[in-house]
């Protein structure tokens, strides 16, 4: 990861914090469940941790976790919403 795109992405955290408090389409009842979960008094500290990490604090987290011997795969498998068998992977669909 380089310094500019960790600066994009802590960019986008802050940008998404002031949104979401800053929303009038946020409920009242969500409202108090973020400040359950995170007091207003903690996102100035939480925001400021953000701004100290480092890229090479990411690639060493990344290094360590993401590692192919630990990897999950899933394959989906949509299924039809009204009840209707599904179409043979590469069929057209009938107009």
């Amino acid at each position: 990861m380089s310094e500019e795109e960790l600066q994009r992405v802590k960019a986008q955290v802050v940008a998404g914090e002031v949104y979401k408090r800053d929303s009038l389409f946020i409920s009242d009842a969500d409202r108090a469940d973020g400040e359950h979960r995170l007091s207003h008094r903690m996102i100035p500290v939480m925001l400021e941790k953000l701004q100290a990490v480092t890229a090479e604090q990411v690639r060493l987290v990344a290094e360590e976790f993401l590692q192919d011997d630990s990897l999950t795969v899933a394959v989906l498998d949509p299924q039809p919403l009204s009840g209707k068998p599904k179409m043979p992977k590469g069929a057209a669909h009938a107009h």
